[in-house]
């Protein structure tokens, strides 16, 4: 939808009112024509809602506030802010998509789901097994204390939910004669390390 033309006038508008027109124009022109772009660029969206708040807006009260001889009509301006109103919710509609601030169809697993048993006492908490046992994968070498803190459980629960599901938390199936031709084998290369 253009922005609404101001009628031609005699005498003509003064050149102040032209060239706020002119700016008005080219400033919605080229958000407007950003939007149909499908370019959106999350840092070009926010820069057009801050051009239209910051130079649009001010723009626009000016020009409502002379009231003098040369004052534009109060409908051709309100027509025009209408315009800047629709454009600027589009842009922040358009910025809320392309972040996922809208609606959006991605689904964050939830690792703790509470399980109301109806007696008296708190609810269980029950963790995903698949969540354990990737987390307690012995490559990842992480200790069931900063699990059960990212998780918000308590150790103790932590343990139960591990042993309810045969999680293996120990050690590598490493056998002591392959343990000690690792270390040989590491000593010999004059290796550094500790």
């Amino acid at each position: 939808m253009p922005l609404p033309s101001l009628l031609p006038r005699d005498p003509p508008w003064p050149s102040s009112v032209s060239e706020s027109c002119q700016i008005l124009n080219d400033l919605y022109e080229s958000s407007n024509n950003m939007l149909e772009s499908g370019n959106h660029n999350r840092h070009r969206l926010q820069h057009h809602v801050s051009m239209l708040f910051n130079d649009v807006y001010p723009l626009i009260i000016a020009l409502d506030m002379d009231r003098g001889a040369d004052s534009v009509p109060s409908l051709w301006l309100l027509q025009v802010a209408q315009c800047f109103v629709e454009l600027t919710e589009q842009l922040i509609d358009t910025d809320k998509e392309t972040t996922g601030e809208g609606s959006s169809n991605v689904q964050v697993p939830v690792p703790i789901a509470v399980e109301h048993t109806g007696q008296r006492g708190r609810p269980h908490k029950m963790v995903d097994p698949e969540i354990l046992r990737a987390a307690m994968d012995p490559e990842k070498g992480l200790s069931k204390q900063a699990l059960a803190k990212s998780l918000g459980i308590d150790q103790k629960t932590l343990r139960k939910r591990l042993r309810e599901n045969d999680v293996d938390t120990g050690f590598s199936n490493i056998t002591n004669a392959d343990l000690d031709v690792m270390i040989k084998d590491e000593c010999c290369t004059g290796s550094t390390s500790g």
